[in-house]
């Protein structure tokens, strides 16, 4: 039977008492106790509710199990902390954050800390179910750079180290793993991977040394392969300026395809050395094929159109103003990673009109519409002379 509520208004749960015949009464509460009913008819099937029929929710928390799920939704659709956690408190009829809570009510935590504290409680529970246990075939590995802008932490920098995986080549990838490290070195890889149990049979990753000892240590039976990305990017800052911008040159007609396959390895290194007997310039791309070309040459013999032979889309070369492609690495950021639109953006970019356009001059009624306006807006400027700089008079 009902013993009464605890707990303040509106969210007061409801008392249960016990009467067993073996044994002394007492008074108890569910494992998920019910919130008070706010309205009498349920949101979403609009069933009759009793006053003791409200959401359930975790004992000591403020907010139904209902609320929590509103917000974790939202973020796993991409929405902020703060945005999602002031969308639960309008829903829950409670303060939202930076904003004083009324008269006798609880001030709500502010910003996004309220969306963190709930991520870090039952993002785990959640995501029990789905989350991958073992390495599966085919394993992607990268990591990014973030730094803090504002706080007191504002200027440290950390890390994050991600890791995506297919069942089998042609497969779609899935996101296996994201875990923030102070720093991408050799232990915090290591610590990476070590977090799923299994070996993958083939890892992609960048030209990263880390990565690669890390992977030769825990898994050294897979078979590590560079990213295609990654190596023309480097092989393009080893090259001359004046043979990427020449698309005639030999040296460039057989670096578009020099990673696909053997014989077109083959071809690109004969054309630079080639090139390098009859022109400066191609030291460093000596040096280059020297210390990767064994590795590189193994890597075509097993490479499939199945892929993935990056850790990214494919490359799309970015287009110069006077139209002609530049291999070399682009000094703005945002195109340092491949993605589907930036080619479309860049187009926009170089085809946007230099000169500046004129705004559109007004005419004499126009600005004499605006001056009665402004007169009959303000009364008490009626009548009076207006001054400005044209109309005050030029001395001598």
């Amino acid at each position: 039977m009902r013993a009464g509520w605890y707990g303040r208004p509106p969210h007061r749960r409801q008392r249960w008492l016990c009467r067993p015949r073996c044994g002394e009464p007492h008074r108890f509460t569910e494992l998920l106790p019910r919130r008070e009913a706010d309205r009498s008819l349920c949101r979403s099937c609009f069933t009759q509710l009793e006053p003791w029929e409200g959401q359930p929710g975790p004992r000591s928390y403020s907010f139904t199990a209902q609320e929590i799920a509103v917000l974790l939704v939202r973020l796993a659709a991409g929405d902020t902390y703060r945005s999602a956690a002031q969308a639960v408190r309008r829903l829950a009829g409670r303060p939202e954050a930076g904003r004083p809570a009324p008269a006798g009510g609880q001030r709500s935590l502010s910003e996004g800390q309220l969306a963190a504290n709930w991520v870090d409680c039952f993002a785990d529970v959640v995501t029990a179910n789905g989350r991958t246990l073992e390495w599966p075939a085919i394993v992607v590995l990268d990591a990014m750079a973030f730094q803090v802008v504002a706080g007191p932490n504002a200027g440290r920098r950390f890390h994050v180290l991600a890791a995506v995986g297919r069942a089998k080549r042609g497969t779609a990838q899935r996101v296996l793993l994201f875990e923030p490290a102070p720093q991408k070195n050799l232990a915090e890889w290591k610590g990476f991977l070590a977090l799923l149990a299994g070996q993958p049979e083939v890892v992609v990753s960048d030209m990263d040394a880390a990565i690669g000892r890390a992977v030769a240590e825990l898994f050294p039976d897979a078979e590590h392969r560079w990213s295609e990305f990654h190596l023309k990017r480097s092989l393009q800052n080893s090259l001359p300026e004046r043979v990427l911008e020449d698309d005639d040159h030999p040296v460039s007609k057989a670096f578009e395809f020099a990673f696909t396959a053997p014989s077109n390895y083959a071809g690109f290194e004969a054309a630079v050395h080639a090139a390098a007997a009859s022109e400066p310039g191609f030291k460093a791309a000596l040096k280059w094929l020297d210390r990767n070309g064994p590795r590189i040459l193994a890597q075509a013999q097993t490479r499939t159109l199945a892929g993935p032979n990056s850790t990214g889309g494919p490359p799309a070369p970015p287009t110069r103003p006077d139209g002609r492609r530049d291999q070399r690495r682009s000094r703005r950021p945002e195109l340092d990673r491949t993605d589907p639109n930036r080619a479309h953006r860049e187009r926009r970019q170089t085809s946007r009109p230099t000169h500046k356009r004129r705004p559109a001059r007004r005419g004499i009624a126009a600005r004499a519409t605006e001056g009665d306006q402004g007169q009959a807006a303000h009364p008490a400027r009626r009548g009076r002379p207006r001054t400005s700089a044209r109309s005050t008079p030029r001395r001598g």
